[in-house]
């Protein structure tokens, strides 16, 4: 509770398991700043990434069920499956989907300004992507790939369904209804009607604001890589069946081979820490431990257990950027379990106050609103192959960046190189960067994304 004060996170909602049981759940804070609903072990918050160790729980079934097999090249699964790289795409197997080791780029950008969209069309955007690196030469994360194994092994399952039905379909009845998972669903309609948290997005200044739960509808497409609403309620009877070593509640769920071929690193992250199949492996001080973050504009997860020592911890919260009370969850943890130096507090005070420090340099830079006379001849539509359309507008005082699915407020950004930017800095989209150059006689709007860089030119 004190983390989460410090942190400035509205609610969050933790379950520890020790010894097969669930020792530990409990809801702090608020469902949304400003109203009084508490937080409880059964409120629905989106797991983010978490939700990757899912859908590949739900392929080891297959995998033990004999419909599918690791190594099955993904083509054979579903034959619609393209890269933009033909070599890769045939070289590709079920595994490779989930291990972020084939070199594939991450290009989340296309989902976060096109979510609205159908899975078909998201998985065939993917004829545009070729590979960086080589097969298992590099750590690099792509929401995309997982994606299209979750799609492959619920068509697999389900195949006279479209891929988000045959998923949905797959993770219900392999997964969620198995496992006891009654609060676990992909439908946002369905938790409207229900108690969840609302996302809070962290703007620029540090602040985090509630905004509608369909603004995080733009995961809803590539659900298999990160769209789940759980409880941790839900998520302690996943880590039961993980520390069970694929056996709850007395029954053997899934088949040991099956389960523990995800723990097997596939990836070199760094020293002390590897990426198997929708979960990272690390070995630091003697000790294992399998673990997952999440992320979505919104909301923060955790998820780690030790399989060694029978304990696992699940932490969900309504604040984008909430890692630093995650980390200092499972910090005060590990002290507790092996009698470590009491250094979660003093290790959070610290990252407060470098971020604090960062953010007050970052905040140097920005003027929002922009003036004036600068925005003004940037406002108007403006184009991108891949991220679709944008409209810079003023809107009252602020100026605002409108994707169609979500919109963010924005500022005037001056690096110390002195190039001018426009900068999201409020909204599920902050932080992003749109560099004004000039190309071919006209203003271009330049968004730079790890490898590549979209082009929007001005419509009207």
């Amino acid at each position: 509770e004190e983390a989460r004060v410090a942190t400035g996170v509205p609610g969050v909602a933790i379950a520890i398991v020790q010894g097969g049981k669930i020792v530990y759940e409990k809801g702090f804070g608020v469902r949304e700043l400003g109203k009084k609903a508490a937080v409880t072990p059964n409120t629905r918050f989106i797991i983010g990434s978490i939700g990757k160790s899912l859908t590949t729980l739900m392929t080891a079934r297959l995998v033990d069920a004999g419909k599918l097999g690791w190594d099955t090249p993904v083509v054979e699964v579903l034959p619609s499956f393209a890269l933009g790289d033909e070599a890769t795409t045939r070289a590709a197997r079920m595994r490779h989907t989930s291990c972020a080791c084939t070199g594939m780029p991450r290009q989340d950008l296309e989902f976060v300004f096109e979510g609205n969209t159908t899975e078909e069309a998201r998985l065939a955007s993917m004829a545009t992507m070729k590979p960086t690196t080589k097969f298992g030469e590099t750590f690099q994360y792509a929401n995309l790939m997982v994606a299209a194994g979750g799609f492959a092994a619920a068509h697999a399952y389900a195949p006279k369904l479209k891929l988000g039905p045959a998923y949905d379909k797959a993770m219900r009845e392999l997964v969620f209804e198995p496992l006891g998972m009654k609060a676990s669903t992909y439908d946002f309609k369905a938790v409207a009607r229900t108690e969840h948290a609302k996302p809070h997005p962290t703007d620029a200044y540090g602040k985090p604001t509630p905004v509608a739960i369909t603004d995080e509808l733009w995961v809803h497409p590539i659900r298999p890589a990160g769209g789940l609403w759980s409880t941790v309620h839900d998520m302690a009877r996943v880590l039961l069946l993980e520390l069970g070593r694929g056996k709850l509640d007395g029954k053997q769920l899934v088949g040991e081979a099956a389960l523990l071929a995800r723990r097997e690193p596939q990836v070199k992250i760094s020293d002390d820490e590897s990426y198997g199949l929708g979960l990272v492996v690390s070995r630091s001080l003697g000790i294992t431990m399998i673990e997952h973050g999440g992320a979505t504009g919104g909301f923060g997860s955790s998820m780690f257990f030790l399989p060694d020592h029978d304990v696992g911890v699940i932490v969900l919260t309504n604040k984008g950027g909430g890692g630093l009370l995650a980390g200092a969850v499972t910090r005060r943890l590990l002290e507790l379990l092996f009698d470590g130096r009491p250094e979660a507090a003093t290790d959070l005070a610290s990252a407060l106050a470098n971020q604090e420090t960062a953010r007050a340099e970052q905040l140097k830079r920005i003027e929002a609103p922009p003036p004036a006379d600068w925005f003004a001849p940037l406002a108007g539509t403006w184009s991108a192959p891949g991220l679709g359309t944008i409209v810079l507008r003023t809107d009252k005082k602020a100026a605002v960046l409108d994707a169609g699915e979500w919109k963010v407020t924005v500022g005037k950004k001056t690096e110390l190189d002195g190039t001018v930017k426009l900068v999201s800095v409020s909204g599920l989209a902050v932080g992003v960067e749109l560099i004004p150059r000039e190309q071919d006689g006209a203003t271009v709007l330049v968004l730079e994304d790890y490898q590549r860089e979209y082009v929007f030119t001005k419509t009207k």
